[in-house]
């Protein structure tokens, strides 16, 4: 079993850096019941960049609008519109040029995925989000080794 296997199976989700090949990724994340969302973070700068692109996931066109974090929090947390969703994956590839061009939002971001993981929980959803990049970021568990 491989350890991406092993972290999905666990159904307890989290918050997990790794450096696999984008396609083992999509390849594997993607199943029945899994609500998937695919951040391109390769031309991400901005912290409100982001929020367009993962509202756009999330189809919530106005989470660019303002940089609100709780609002993203609770888009994150109430996932209503996915009633069928037997869990969450949220993929943000490249996320190191957003780390780097905006540091102490990318810590603010990291935090509201940490929570929305904790919330998954509560609610028998679980949340998954991969952080996908180089350098890999610390203080997260690395999906990359067996």
């Amino acid at each position: 079993m491989s350890r991406l296997t092993e972290v999905i199976s666990y159904r307890h989700g989290g918050v997990f850096a790794t450096s696999l090949p984008k396609q083992d990724l999509v390849d594997g994340l993607t199943q029945p019941g899994v609500v998937f969302f695919d951040i391109d973070g390769s031309k991400l700068r901005t912290a409100t960049q982001f929020l367009g692109a993962l509202g756009e996931q999330l189809n919530v066109p106005d989470l660019a609008e303002a940089e609100d974090w709780d609002y993203l929090d609770e888009r994150l947390v109430d996932l209503d519109e996915f009633p069928a969703a037997g869990s969450f994956v949220i993929l943000f590839d490249q996320f190191q040029h957003l780390a780097r061009t905006e540091p102490a939002k990318w810590e603010t971001i990291v935090s509201v995925f940490g929570h929305a993981v904790k919330a998954g929980r509560s609610r028998q959803k679980p949340m998954f989000v991969f952080l996908r990049g180089e350098p890999l970021p610390t203080g997260l568990p690395v999906i990359d080794q067996a």
